[in-house]
């Protein structure tokens, strides 16, 4: 496909999915019972008021039509069918905590098997580390990656607009990298995919949020972006990969290992990131969100910056 076939299809992809996002958010709102997953949200940036969760509702359909599309339009897609089960398992297990906050090892539990999913759909010539590793150690670190990657995007999903800036802008940003170079396929599809629902998303989020996406939004987001990164790396290289959204991985790793280091609980539910401590120091969430979408475009232009030395 042509450049400018790549930008029209991701910008059509994109459209699409922020239009279908918005319309099911804003059908669900209005159908729905005002108390239909509707709780208080643990290190939410207003916890004290109660939110509806609906934000999985209308991003995981559109992530999986979307994953659809391109099992039907490309040849070299992965198992499709396979990993639009391993969105809809997290996405379910996700609500459920939602409604019924569950026990760590069923969520856990789903959690494994959708990274399990994922990683045999791809089949065995996946590569996110340069070829000299073997394949099972390839595997092993995408499996880890993608468990790690859905816990990432659930615990910064903690202040109002966040998901939209630490994941929503960085896949665009993707997106618009890969059309650059002229990489289509099931990369640049997920990238217009999240970043298109999260977009879609947003309105209802805006401070004070009407809508939360939930466990059931940030676990399918997480994995989503999960194997957008595992893409990214099979196809340039580990460090691209992991730099368009390298602010979720450094607050949420430092903020994990301070917390080790202090001898706390890491399953129970904190207010310890770098965003929440700054929300806590009076910075509203729009200037966070700001000051997040600036460090992701800096990011990303690192990323241009080392693509065009390759």
């Amino acid at each position: 496909m042509t450049l400018g076939g790549l930008y029209f299809e991701f910008a059509a992809v994109l459209l699409g999915c922020g239009l279908a996002s918005f319309s099911m958010l804003l059908l669900f709102s209005k159908i729905l019972p005002a108390d239909f997953l509707k709780a208080n949200m643990r290190g939410q940036s207003d916890g004290a008021v109660p939110v509806r969760q609906l934000g999985g509702l209308g991003i995981c359909p559109v992530l999986i039509l979307t994953i659809l599309y391109v099992g039907e339009k490309y040849d070299d897609a992965p198992n499709t069918a396979l990993i639009c089960l391993a969105l809809a398992i997290v996405w379910i297990v996700g609500a459920l905590d939602d409604w019924r906050h569950l026990p760590v090892v069923p969520r856990l539990a789903a959690q494994i098997v959708a990274a399990l999913m994922v990683v045999i759909s791809f089949g065995p010539g996946i590569e996110i580390l340069p070829p000299v590793f073997p394949d099972l150690i390839q595997k092993t670190i995408a499996f880890g990656f993608l468990i790690w990657f859905m816990n990432i995007a659930n615990f910064m999903d903690g202040a109002d607009m966040m998901s939209v800036a630490g994941l929503g802008v960085p896949a665009l940003l993707v997106g618009l990298l890969l059309a650059a170079y002229q990489i289509g396929g099931i990369p640049l599809m997920l990238a217009a995919a999240i970043s298109g629902s999260l977009f879609g998303f947003l309105p209802f989020n805006t401070p004070s949020a009407r809508l939360y996406l939930g466990d059931s939004g940030s676990l399918v987001l997480g994995l989503a972006a999960g194997i957008l990164s595992m893409q990214l790396a099979a196809r340039t290289n580990i460090l691209i990969a992991l730099l368009p959204f390298a602010y979720y991985h450094l607050d949420a790793g430092i903020t994990l290992l301070r917390r080790l280091l202090n001898g706390e609980n890491i399953l129970v539910a904190h207010t310890s990131h770098f965003y929440q401590r700054a929300g806590r120091s009076g910075i509203s969430a729009s200037k966070i969100a700001l000051a997040v979408c600036l460090l992701n475009l800096a990011l990303i232009g690192i990323t241009f910056g080392i693509m065009a030395l390759l």
